[in-house]
């Protein structure tokens, strides 16, 4: 099924993507593939952490978990750098997913808040 989503950097209030996503769904787990001219992202939601991979020049793989440290990497043609994740916040609904994440490599960190809100065709086609 396709959706319409969007997605928002909520430190910098900046859109990252807003267009549409094909949606997968099992018993397990919600996929979700978008992309712009340069990736192609790929969430995989759970209902107790997020699989997010960003496949570009450099193709990123996190495991996120709410309140634990999971692993992560950057692999690029140079090699690949492992990553520590940190989740604070996972929250997931119907129409949204939000998540605030902190990436260590050694004494280097950097903050993410991200939340991806998304709408389904036929609520599309009633809102317009």
């Amino acid at each position: 099924m396709k959706t319409k989503i969007q997605l928002i950097d909520k430190i910098s209030n900046q859109v990252i993507y807003e267009g549409k996503a094909l949606i997968e769904s099992d018993l397990s787990k919600e996929k979700l593939v978008f992309q712009d001219e340069e990736r192609t992202y790929v969430w995989k939601v759970f209902e107790k952490g997020l699989i997010i991979e960003t496949i570009s020049e450099a193709n990123v793989h996190l495991t996120l978990r709410q309140d634990h440290s999971t692993q992560g990497h950057i692999r690029t043609d140079f090699g690949q750098i492992d990553l520590q994740c940190r989740t604070t916040l996972y929250k997931i609904d119907k129409n949204y997913v939000e998540v605030v994440y902190e990436l260590l490599q050694g004494k280097d960190s950097q903050n993410f808040h991200f939340i991806l809100y998304k709408m389904n065709e036929e609520e599309l086609h009633e809102i317009h």
